[in-house]
């Protein structure tokens, strides 16, 4: 379903780990991911191939995601699969 939404999260991590990010540097990075600017942003639009859509998505779902995402950028920061 989502899943190439995550991976961009994922590889992310990986490239902080290997440029050197420090675990404070990417803690404030996965804190982002709980911010209300990045919630306010998937509230706003999504794409789906090729055309974006703007849409309402619940408060519930958006955090959700949010969790998700911080989750799969620890995962590639971390080199788990």
């Amino acid at each position: 379903m989502s899943v190439p939404l995550f991976e961009q999260f994922y590889q992310q991590g990986k490239k902080d780990k290997l440029a050197g990010v420090s675990r404070e540097q990417a803690q404030q990075q996965a804190d982002y991911f709980s911010s209300p600017a990045f919630l306010d942003a998937i509230q706003r639009e999504s794409e789906f191939a090729g055309k974006t859509y703007s849409q309402s998505q619940n408060k519930k779902w958006r955090l959700l995601l949010s969790q998700e995402a911080a989750g799969a950028y620890w995962d590639g920061y971390e080199g788990r699969k």
